[in-house]
């Protein structure tokens, strides 16, 4: 169909003059590309004025709708919708005389670029076989939920030690429909897993981790809910705002990459308590619940929690190394390191002396490594003497 047609068709339907064959043409211009569908909707919804104003604020909009009038000889509407009509004369003509070059761009898609150090860790996250995890569909288990209902219904899995039912709900951000084919990604404590979005999302889930994400995200927005760690890689839209919910707030994404860590996810009968994001480029907003989003900037770290939100400068690196395939200890107790290692290798820690605990470590360490090679490492850089039975391994 030509564009001129095209647009002639939409005039009427917005003005509500559009006769039966215009509302079936413009079905057969929907069917040809999805966006077509993303193009009108906008148009239509009188919430969308500011968002469509602020792409073009360098428009002549006075001038614009003057040619509009005069092109299809309207008269000045009286309405309140007034200045809604002149944005969408304004649109509609740039629509014909760029050949709708604004439109793509607003609604084109950028995957993010993947480094050939991230490359090169999910190579070795395979071959080593550490890239593992549980998928399943969530249709079964939200067929007997109604609208509005809580996420906690299908992320907690009716565990009984928890009750996130207060803190956790989202009533609006995810539709049923939507999550009828969402997908539940699940890791175990010594696994990690990648997964890529519909639009292109790079999503590296540590261990102990759970993703909930639509197989299909929806035209307005992108939404995930996250419990655990992961790091992401997010494609750029600007027409789609990608949103990360968690129990503590949500994060929402203007292009970027950062780290989201949930404290408390496995195993704490207390439940969740903290979510720490850790921004590396870009720019996000965190909105705790109940609370005002705060605006993020690279380098800085957000510890999210029930009463307060707190930020602070952080060294980025350890958290982009992890994601690349190095554990990064800087002067770090030793307790703690072994615990992160513990969870990775799955073997059981024995400390022959309680001070050896507080010795503190520092080095990078590559997380595919047989446990041999890294407990070798460890006690070269360390002095500490380290044996291994088994799953076990002993320190004094």
């Amino acid at each position: 169909m030509h564009k001129q047609e095209i647009t002639d068709i939409i005039i009427r339907c917005l003005s509500g003059d559009a006769s039966d064959a215009d509302q079936q043409q413009l079905k057969e211009w929907f069917e040809a590309d999805e966006k077509h569908q993303m193009f009108f909707d906008r148009l239509a919804a009188t919430q969308d004025v500011d968002a469509l104003y602020d792409i073009h604020h360098e428009v002549d909009v006075d001038k614009s709708w003057k040619s509009f009038l005069q092109k299809y000889n309207y008269q000045e509407p009286q309405t309140k919708k007034r200045n809604w009509w002149r944005y969408a004369a304004t649109i509609l003509l740039l629509f014909v005389a760029g050949g709708g070059l604004w439109y793509l761009q607003y609604t084109k898609v950028v995957p993010p670029v993947i480094s050939e150090e991230v490359q090169h860790a999910m190579y070795q996250s395979k071959e080593s076989g550490k890239q593992a995890a549980e998928v399943d569909v969530l249709s079964e288990e939200l067929n007997s939920i109604d609208e509005p209902f809580a996420v906690t219904d299908v992320v907690s899995q009716s565990n009984s030690k928890k009750d996130h039912s207060s803190a956790f709900t989202l009533q609006s951000s995810l539709s049923k429909e939507q999550l009828l084919t969402a997908r539940r990604i699940t890791t175990k404590h010594d696994k990690e897993f990648w997964v890529t979005l519909d639009d292109g999302t790079l999503v590296h889930l540590n261990y102990n981790t759970r993703l909930i994400y639509p197989e299909k995200f929806g035209n307005y927005n992108r939404n995930v809910i996250l419990e655990g760690e992961a790091y992401f890689m997010v494609a750029k839209d600007k027409s789609r705002q990608f949103v990360v919910h968690t129990p503590q707030g949500d994060i929402q994404v203007y292009g970027t990459e950062f780290n989201v860590k949930t404290i408390g996810f496995e195993g704490d009968e207390n439940g969740l308590s903290e979510t720490n994001i850790v921004l590396v480029k870009g720019s996000v907003g965190v909105t705790p619940q109940n609370g005002k989003e705060l605006m993020m900037k690279p380098g800085e770290q957000c510890k999210i929690s029930d009463t307060q939100c707190v930020v602070e400068n952080v060294d980025v690196e350890p958290y982009v190394a992890w994601n690349t395939g190095t554990f990064v200890f800087e002067d770090c107790p030793l307790e703690t390191a072994l615990k992160v290692l513990s969870h990775w290798y799955g073997f059981n820690v024995v400390y022959l002396n309680e001070d050896i605990k507080k010795e503190r470590i520092t080095g990078d360490f590559d997380k595919y490594i047989k446990p041999n090679q890294l407990l070798d490492a460890i006690s070269k850089s360390s002095g500490l003497m380290i044996r291994r039975e088994n799953n076990t391994i002993f320190i004094k």
